[in-house]
């Protein structure tokens, strides 16, 4: 038969127990198994038994695994909790300053602003800039007055409390290179309905009427012509060569110039009252219906 080598087993290696179990046991004390004489004071046997001893030639492994690094662990332990700690603590002023901005309304509540006091007025002051006698803030609205005669914008013209006459001539665009208005008294103080009539070189004089003589004195509304002509004969002349006045011509005069028929001379008139009269010809274009080639035929036959 064929012989089969089995392999042996290597002894198991003596661990430190084993070796310890093998060799000759160390007493405490060395002086135990030495002879009486040798342990008095010496002999032979002292250092027989000394050399005999059993010689350790290597160290014994360690058997049990060291301690855990406890100190290390606790370390990593520590910082991780801190990472953990600041983010949690992070994350939860993030979300505080979340719920504070959406605790905030939309839009801002308005904030009233401090209303300025007042300065009291006082009633007898007079205010600047305003003509001398101006009346305190309670007198009456304004009011209206005709000028008429050698102004540059003759007609109805709107003046303040407390005018003058000078305050209506100025209204009126000022003097003009022809006129004399005599002694008329400048700084008089005119009222509502009032007329104020500047004479000129041909007729010099000055003077302001009532409502009452305006209409019996020469240079009432519709009267262009020397004093004593009536208002028909100064507006416009039987030759043709008179002007028609705007401010004061009735819409059948109205309707003899050309283009003009009885709905632009109603419009005319309209216009005049509701404002206050023509200030120049050229007002006639802010009329509905008078083109430039229509006031072109009108300009050279009208006045104001």
């Amino acid at each position: 038969m064929p012989q089969i080598d089995v392999p042996r087993r290597a002894a198991p290696r003596a661990n430190g127990l084993t070796r310890l179990a093998s060799t000759p046991a160390r007493t405490t004390d060395p002086d135990a198994t030495r002879p009486r004489a040798d342990r008095a004071g010496g002999g032979q046997g002292a250092e027989a038994w000394w050399t005999g001893a059993p010689q350790w030639t290597e160290p014994l492994p360690a058997s049990d695994p060291e301690p855990p690094d406890t100190a290390g662990a606790v370390s990593r332990f520590t910082r991780k909790h801190v990472m953990v700690m600041a983010v949690a603590l992070l994350l939860a002023a993030l979300l505080a300053a979340y719920s504070m901005l959406r605790a905030q309304p939309a839009d801002p509540v308005p904030v009233a602003e401090p209303v300025p006091e007042a300065t009291p007025v006082v009633p007898d002051a007079p205010v600047e800039g305003a003509p001398s006698g101006a009346a305190s803030p309670t007198a009456p609205e304004v009011f209206r007055v005709h000028v008429v005669g050698a102004v540059h914008h003759p007609g109805v013209h709107e003046l303040g409390p407390g005018a003058r006459v000078i305050d209506a001539v100025d209204s009126a665009g000022g003097l003009t290179r022809d006129a004399a208005p005599g002694q008329l008294n400048f700084a008089q103080p005119v009222a509502d309905g009032q007329q104020v009539w500047i004479g000129t070189h041909a007729e010099p004089g000055g003077e302001v009427r009532s409502p009452a003589e305006a209409s019996q004195q020469p240079g009432q509304p519709g009267q262009s012509g020397p004093p004593g002509q009536s208002g028909s004969e100064g507006a416009s002349s039987g030759d043709g060569q008179g002007l028609v006045n705007l401010n004061s011509a009735s819409q059948a005069e109205l309707e003899e110039l050309p283009g003009v028929g009885p709905a632009t001379a109603q419009k005319i008139i309209t216009w005049r009252e509701e404002n206050g009269g023509f200030r120049s010809v050229e007002d006639l274009m802010e009329i509905r219906g008078i083109g430039e080639k229509t006031f072109a035929e009108l300009a050279p036959l009208v006045t104001v």
